[in-house]
């Protein structure tokens, strides 16, 4: 059973939208985002486009990278390329 179109749905989603969804729900889980990061980067490059700049949650994690601070509620940035 194939994955439905959204935007048959709702005709007001867009084609970028459309591919994160349809990304976040397939069926083979080496297909899907690997970490709620990887959605976290599509949806602010869909948001954001050319513009694309880290939000607060992401701009954190990287500063604890930097400075080696262990946290479990934030994990490390992925480290797959966004596109």
């Amino acid at each position: 059973m194939p994955i439905p179109q959204f935007s048959s749905f709702r005709p007001d989603i867009k084609p970028a939208l459309e591919a994160v969804l349809q990304r976040c729900f397939q069926r083979d889980r080496d297909k899907r985002h690997q970490s709620s990061l990887d959605i976290l980067t599509d949806l602010e490059i869909h948001l954001y486009g050319a513009d694309h700049r880290p939000i607060n949650e992401r701009l954190g994690v990287h500063l604890k990278e930097l400075f080696d601070v262990h946290d479990l509620i934030i994990p490390a940035l992925p480290t797959r390329h966004p596109m």
